[in-house]
């Protein structure tokens, strides 16, 4: 009973689950003629990224934390309302695959200059996204972990450790010239020979290029050093500011308020630490200023960041978290310069942070607005659903009825005899004849088979006369055999033969006739009411146990209600 019911509740679960299931991937597929689109671009660090105050951050290729490198190229809306747990992306086709390789935006504001492979240069445009192959450029150094800035004043890009001299051994800054395609060996002290993964950002009110930390592959430590390149100059100076922040490698370093101020943000300490802390310099006095803590969700390397309004925004990279809890990540991480806090918006006057788009699990999948047809059909699966279970539950019932029913059969308990009329009579036998009838019966078993027991004559003689239907009239006594129902339990077990010598068949015929006077005896004394049927077989009981029942002979008893019938 119990697994039959288990069956059918599974069965049912299933299809309430497969019935949701189904509705829920109907609900989930996107449509073709959807007008509005989501995009979630894959985590990364390391990549090459340029950004235009209150247009957009443009980021490109990098490393995910498996170690792969992708083109993925997007851009995360500054012009745009949005919420740090759902930002605004624009995917964009893809470009080169980029890993801390140089990379800036030139003074037409819509070629994106990077150096590809350590050597060859491509031009990304932000407006058309097309990707074009620029000349090869030689001398350049092949080192990972380079950056580049553009000079506004004369439009050359700077890359410092960029130029490598094969006859000197050595390396310089070096100075491109995109409308040319040559380039030019800065010198440099000898502190900045070798460094690599610094931060480096343009000013356009100094009119000069700053370069911040960085590390050195051969003393495997990093640096605290500050630096500035003036536009034209040859050389680079290193500066004293009040203030600064620790030694750190990969950080990142944007303008603000038009090169007035400089926001430094993260990176990777001495010691291997994750850094989460913000600096904010002011050019003109040369102090830095240091803002509220990011945290562990927010500490971070390689990544990618911008400034838009008194709002720094940074993308990507990778934390203590990317790879133990990364639920756990700030991916996109909004600073507020006025109020010094970490917001959980970018907020632009005019324009409302748009709802969270649809859920998905894929990175890079472009789920859309749902079918319009989907109310129609999730209708039609919960009416089938609503049908099934119906039918499910009919038939559960019908089984459960017709088991109860075979359950009655099988474990019914047997009826108490019915009355009888008092006028049926049967044949009375004469005793001598059923005495002579039953002992040749078992003397042939005898001879037949040893082992197989004598039954008490008493017994069959009781057995014969208690199958009498006159014995049951109502609860009274209409026959003279009715106190012999309980001769009728014995009858139903043959016990062995008494041992040779202690009853003999003289002994016993004579017993058995004994018996047959003294119970004719006790029907005539016995009146209605006195003890009834029950009474009188005990009566007899306590009369003959010494005499009829030796120990060779005792029976056990047993309930009378499964012999009644018999």
């Amino acid at each position: 009973m119990i697994a039959i019911k288990s069956r059918f509740v599974i069965l049912l679960l299933f299809l309430l689950s497969s019935s949701s299931s189904s509705i829920h991937l109907i609900h989930a597929a996107p449509s073709s003629s959807s007008s509005s689109t989501f995009f979630t671009p894959a985590i990364t660090y390391g990549a090459s990224s340029v950004f235009v105050e209150d247009s957009a951050l443009y980021v490109q290729g990098g490393v995910l934390v498996t170690r792969d490198s992708v083109t993925q190229t997007f851009a995360l809306s500054l012009n745009s309302s949005w919420s740090i747990h759902y930002p605004t992306y624009t995917k964009l086709p893809d470009g080169i695959s980029t890993f801390y390789s140089p990379g800036t935006l030139l003074n037409d504001g819509t070629t994106w200059f990077i150096i590809r492979n350590n050597t060859q240069a491509a031009s990304y445009n932000i407006q058309t996204s097309i990707s074009t192959p620029s000349a090869s450029i030689p001398p350049f150094n092949n080192m990972v972990g380079l950056r580049a800035v553009t000079d506004a004043t004369t439009g050359d890009v700077i890359i410092p450790n960029g130029y490598f001299s094969t006859n000197l051994s050595s390396t310089y800054t070096m100075r491109y010239t995109p409308s040319t395609s040559t380039t030019t060996p800065l010198l440099q002290s000898p502190d900045l020979n070798n460094l690599t993964f610094y931060a480096i950002a343009w000013s356009n009110t100094a009119r000069a290029a700053f370069m911040l930390g960085g590390y050195y592959p051969s003393a495997q430590s990093s640096t605290a050093g500050f630096y500035r390149l003036d536009s034209g100059a040859t050389a680079w100076t290193k500066l004293e500011t009040t203030g600064p922040p620790t030694a750190r490698e990969s950080a990142c370093m944007v303008p603000a308020s038009n090169g007035t101020k400089l926001v430094v943000f993260g990176g990777l300490s001495t010691s291997g630490a994750f850094l989460g802390d913000i600096y904010i310099l002011d050019v003109a006095t040369s102090t830095w200023s240091k803002g509220a803590d990011g945290g562990e969700t927010r500490a971070r390397t390689g990544h990618v960041c911008a400034v838009s309004g008194d709002k720094f925004v940074t993308w990507g990279g990778e934390g203590a978290l990317s790879v133990s809890d990364p639920s756990k990540v700030e991916t996109v991480s909004v600073y507020s310069m006025t109020t010094n806090t970490w917001l959980d918006q970018y907020l632009v006057p005019g324009s409302a942070v748009p709802p969270p788009p649809p859920p998905t699990t894929d990175p890079t999948s472009v789920p859309q607005a749902p079918n319009p047809n989907i109310p129609i059909v999730a209708g039609g699966c919960a009416v089938g659903l609503v049908v099934i279970t119906a039918v499910l539950i009919w038939i559960y019932r019908r089984r459960e009825a017709r088991l109860r029913e075979l359950s009655s059969l099988m474990y019914a308990q047997p009826s108490a005899p019915q009355d009888v009329d008092e006028g049926s009579q049967l044949e009375d036998v004469p005793l001598s004849t059923i005495v002579a009838e039953k002992v040749k019966e078992e003397e042939a078993k005898k001879s037949s088979n040893p082992q197989w027991g004598a039954m008490d004559l008493t017994e069959y003689h009781e057995s014969s006369q208690m199958r009498s239907p006159q014995s049951y009239q109502g609860t009274g006594f209409q026959s003279s055999h009715s106190y012999q129902d309980e001769a009728l339990q014995r009858q139903a077990y043959k016990w062995p033969s008494p041992p040779v010598g202690q009853v003999t068949p003289e002994a016993e015929e004579m017993q058995l006739l004994q018996m047959q006077i003294e119970r004719e005896q006790l029907l005539s004394q016995h009146q209605p009411g006195e003890g009834g049927m029950q009474g009188l077989a005990q009566a007899h009981d306590r009369d003959t146990t010494n005499s009829l029942r030796s120990p060779q002979l005792y029976r056990p008893k047993v309930d009378r209600r499964y012999l009644l019938d018999s």
